[in-house]
């Protein structure tokens, strides 16, 4: 008769070399069960400790272990093509202004789109949500300041400048006497 600690180890390194086969575990968290098996066989403790043994080894591998070795492996999660149009760059066919839709273009695709600043045909967006059928979208690039007419000041501010070299302002403080 085949001793039960070599029959354990024989089974499990089956399980273990079928598991190179499928990749998936399953067959490995059993064959390693097996080697418990065996292990609790080898010490002298009976068949019905022997399957305790491989039972708990398996459940709390099944349980515990397997769900984070198989999240840690899975692909990415691949985003929907919804969730993929956004960032992504599109140009104005048809003028966005005063709170009215436009038309964008997108891979091809023409889109209506929305946008909370005017945006003339041309303009290069990125599309920053998507609801339905209808795009959120800024421009690529910051919109200029408004025209000093609209915001009340002048068109050309004048930069500091430095006084010329020498002058009191440029000299090291002195210290009173």
């Amino acid at each position: 008769m085949l001793n039960p600690a070599i029959a354990w180890a024989l089974i499990g390194t089956l399980l273990v070399l079928l598991e190179l086969t499928t990749g998936e575990f399953t067959l490995l968290t059993m064959g390693l069960a097996c080697w418990a098996a065996a292990a609790v066989a080898l010490a002298g403790f009976s068949l019905t400790a022997q399957v305790a043994a491989a039972v708990a080894l398996a459940g709390g591998v099944t349980a515990l272990i397997l769900p984070w070795v198989r999240r840690r492996l899975a692909p990415p999660a691949t985003p929907t093509p919804v969730q993929s149009m956004i960032g992504q760059p599109a140009e104005v066919i048809s003028p966005i202004a005063d709170g009215r839709a436009g038309k964008v273009k997108l891979d091809g695709v023409v889109w209506r789109a929305e946008s909370d600043l005017p945006l003339e045909t041309g303009r290069r967006v990125l599309v920053m949500e998507v609801s339905g059928t209808t795009l959120r979208v800024l421009p690529e690039e910051p919109v200029s300041a408004p025209p000093s007419w609209l915001s009340g000041g002048t068109t050309h501010a004048s930069p500091p400048v430095a006084p010329p070299e020498g002058s009191p302002s440029m000299q090291e403080p002195t210290q009173p006497t």
